[in-house]
């Protein structure tokens, strides 16, 4: 089987590798998303914020921030949690 689509050809065995591909660089993006958006809940709730305004205000931090930033942010806030 045989695919061809935009001038490229594509087998069907390429299209499952290419799809796997896909979904798993999707789930490790989604799970990068989900453990900054539990780390911005529980750094605002720390700061007072209550439990929905922290859950909508993550939900927009979660995004808008560089995985280098958030890497140095939550490891500076662990790192004051530990001492």
């Amino acid at each position: 089987y045989e695919m061809e689509k935009n001038g490229i050809q594509c087998d069907r065995g390429r299209l499952e590798q290419l799809r796997a591909e896909f979904q798993e660089r999707m789930d490790s993006l989604a799970e990068k998303i989900y453990e900054r958006h539990q780390f911005f809940t529980q750094w605002l709730i720390g700061a007072g914020i209550d439990l929905e305004t922290a859950e909508q205000d993550a939900c927009r931090m979660e995004h808008g921030i560089s995985q280098k930033s958030f890497e140095l942010l939550r490891n500076a806030y662990s790192t004051t949690q530990n001492n």
